[in-house]
């Protein structure tokens, strides 16, 4: 986690590709985010979102219907017409897009292998800004280290009891930052989407 800090405190970015913090140093960092959170958004409403996030494979599924159904037409035919030079440059964008989207697909279809990031601006109400606890933030940079099997393993390795460890993955489920891929009829892996979560306090 980085907290630029000058007059104002403005800028929050929290960082989960790589652990870098000892465990007491992230406890406190955690604490100053909270801290800072709850001052700067206090009264003031909605806090706008960075986040650069993995999209899942049914998002992209739906991400590639959307663009079929605006454009009349499948990907093959958009680039086939594209290449040709038979289509207006504003469509450069949507070209690209659709290209990574379909791209990252097929890459996981021939080798189970998915990575497609986007990066997302979004506004936090109070509601949901709550829903960032010092436990949660904690919970998600040891999803991100850990990998675990599971969400009993998680709970076992944090020491943590794994019904509160549920509820903790279910709220952040809900704000999108972690996905839980059920392996059987008893077992959930839980697994990180987001890379980087910025918060601007204005």
């Amino acid at each position: 986690m980085r907290i630029d800090s000058g007059f104002a405190i403005n800028i929050l970015i929290f960082v989960l590709a790589v652990p870098v913090f000892s465990s007491e140093l992230w406890r406190k960092n955690q604490r100053i985010l909270s801290f800072s959170l709850l001052e700067g958004s206090a009264g003031r409403g909605k806090v706008l979102v960075r986040i650069v996030r993995a999209l899942t494979t049914e998002e992209v599924h739906n991400r590639v219907r959307k663009l079929e159904i605006e454009h009349g037409m499948t990907f093959d035919e958009f680039e086939e017409v594209f290449l040709e030079k038979k289509m207006d440059r504003s469509m450069v964008g949507a070209y690209f897009e659709w290209a990574g989207l379909i791209h990252a697909y097929r890459r996981y279809v021939e080798s189970g292998e998915f990575d497609y990031v986007v990066e997302e601006m979004r506004e936090l109400n109070p509601g949901k800004l709550a829903l960032l606890t010092p436990k949660r933030l904690e919970l998600l940079n040891d999803v991100a280290s850990m990998r675990p099997e599971s969400i009993s393993d998680l709970a076992r390795k944090i020491r943590r009891n794994v019904k509160n460890v549920h509820q903790d993955l279910k709220a952040l489920e809900r704000l999108g930052f972690v996905i839980l891929k059920r392996r059987d009829k008893r077992s959930v892996t839980p697994e990180t989407l987001v890379e980087e979560i910025t918060l601007l306090i204005r």
